[in-house]
């Protein structure tokens, strides 16, 4: 974050290091299904089952992060780990140097409009520069805002 609270978009080589000279092909694959579904969840249970549903894309068979993902609107997988409460995805993330370099990685603001989920008739945004930390928060999961 820069020093008025928004947020600095680094290149993918800054962020990525060397395993993206190495893999451009396939650093930046195409949102998964479930990613899809997740940016258009409206209801809090809804986008809460479709953030469990992205966890189990980006681990691997043996529980380490997938080698590479694309999530939208600058999500990481700490995010989705926090989202999910996911304590498998979280060590895995954690567990992940490319993850450390972007650990305070806030999303991108989203519009209401664009981006929202309901819960008793009432509209808010599902994102607005949110960090893992934010998201852990949110869902009450005291255990992944400690670690």
């Amino acid at each position: 974050m820069n020093g008025t609270g928004g947020v600095i978009n680094l290149p993918p080589e800054n962020i990525l290091g060397s395993m993206y000279e190495s893999d451009k092909a396939s650093a930046v694959p195409e949102f998964t299904e479930s990613a899809s579904k997740f940016l258009k969840s409206a209801e809090v249970g809804t986008f809460l089952n479709n953030a469990r549903a992205v966890a189990a894309e980006l681990l691997t068979p043996d529980d380490r992060l997938v080698d590479s993902w694309n999530l939208p609107h600058q999500l990481t997988p700490l995010h989705i780990a926090c989202l999910a409460k996911d304590r498998v995805l979280f060590k895995a993330a954690l567990a992940d140097p490319q993850c450390w370099k972007i650990i305070d990685q806030c999303t991108s603001a989203i519009d209401v409009d664009e981006l929202a989920i309901t819960k008793d008739d009432k509209k808010r945004p599902a994102m607005n520069g949110d960090t893992p930390l934010h998201f852990a928060l949110y869902n009450g999961w005291d255990e992944g805002a400690l670690n």
